[in-house]
């Protein structure tokens, strides 16, 4: 399964886009992670293509535990989803359209955050959710 993270107006000099880029190479071990950035919020939709499954990370959205979280990555996976999107907005969050069309949203903290952090943590959470489903020991309860 394709993971894709698409977000907008993070410069490549910015920390989260080099942490990002890190995280993309560790994840060949264990699937292909695609990062991309989108300069107008309104061609988010454009980005989406039939079949793929869209989880929007939202403030509002269902708060998982690591283990909950990767059982969720599992079940599409495991489903044969051949593409998963995660969407993460702007400084206000994402576009009611992109939100309305998610098949899931995923709250990473009761706090609520600005997009760098709320990048890093999805990275880092995906990274965790891949670990755990391949039995590494980068997880520990």
């Amino acid at each position: 399964m394709e993971v894709e993270i698409i977000t907008t107006h993070i410069s490549k000099s910015s920390w989260s886009y080099q942490l990002t880029e890190e995280y993309v190479k560790k994840m060949k071990a264990f699937d292909k992670l695609r990062f991309t950035v989108v300069k107008d919020e309104k061609k988010f939709l454009d980005k989406i293509k039939s079949g793929d499954r869209v989880i929007c990370c939202d403030e509002n959205g269902e708060a998982f535990s690591s283990r909950q979280f990767s059982k969720k990555i599992s079940h599409y996976r495991d489903g044969g989803i051949q593409r998963l999107i995660f969407f993460v907005g702007g400084p206000f969050g994402l576009p009611s359209p992109v939100l309305e069309r998610a098949d899931l949203k995923v709250q990473l903290s009761s706090l609520v955050m600005n997009q760098e952090i709320a990048l890093a943590v999805l990275m880092e959470q995906i990274f965790r959710a891949y670990t755990i489903l391949n039995n590494h020991p980068y997880h520990n309860d």
